[in-house]
């Protein structure tokens, strides 16, 4: 009887812990993506994206990918070579960390904004509306700063851009529109 209470109330706690999410960790990275906000009557409405992983420095899989990868693309075995390919595959080799919430601070409120944990691919997008009655409405790029509560005191800044409130304006990811609109075709 005494272990199926320490069965539940571990069952409990780990139920518990996954619906609070968990802080970023010390081995942990985050970025944030760019991306844009509006202006919503009174208020700014701000997207954020935040990747959450941790880097695989030593990873047995990674280390099988770059040996594969260098064989398959007769990439030569130097430094040089070896550097140029860590770094561009860098980020399709982390570890993506779930259940991880964020507290954004942004440098007009002291109160944080909680974001939507991150989910298994480790990203986290979420929408923030705070008024601009508080600030100096103005367009272009408006920086916002998160606070990670870690020994090491990180700071990781992200943007946003703010849209004008009238007018069309027009979000590309440019080389899908290339792509898209075929503009590289010469016929």
């Amino acid at each position: 009887m005494k272990m199926k209470k320490i069965f539940i109330l571990l069952i409990l706690v780990l139920v518990m812990t996954h619906i609070q999410g968990s802080p970023v960790k010390k081995n942990e990275e985050v970025i944030f993506l760019p991306t844009y906000a509006y202006f919503s009557g009174n208020a700014i409405v701000a997207n954020i994206h935040a990747w959450v992983f941790e880097p695989e420095h030593r990873s047995i899989k990674r280390r099988l990918l770059y040996n594969a990868l260098i064989k398959y693309l007769n990439i030569e075995r130097n430094k040089k070579a070896i550097a140029v390919l860590k770094e561009r595959t860098f980020y399709f080799t982390v570890d993506n960390e779930s259940n991880k919430v964020l507290r954004l601070y942004l440098y007009i409120r002291n109160k944080p904004f909680v974001l939507q944990k991150t989910g298994p691919n480790g990203h986290s997008v979420s929408k923030i509306r705070f008024y601009h009655n508080s600030i100096k409405a103005k367009y272009g790029v408006m920086v916002f700063r998160f606070f990670i509560r870690t020994k090491d005191n990180r700071k990781v800044d992200g943007c946003f851009y703010c849209l004008k409130p009238h007018g069309v304006s027009i979000i590309s990811d440019i080389d899908d529109t290339i792509k898209i609109s075929n503009v590289i075709n010469k016929n």
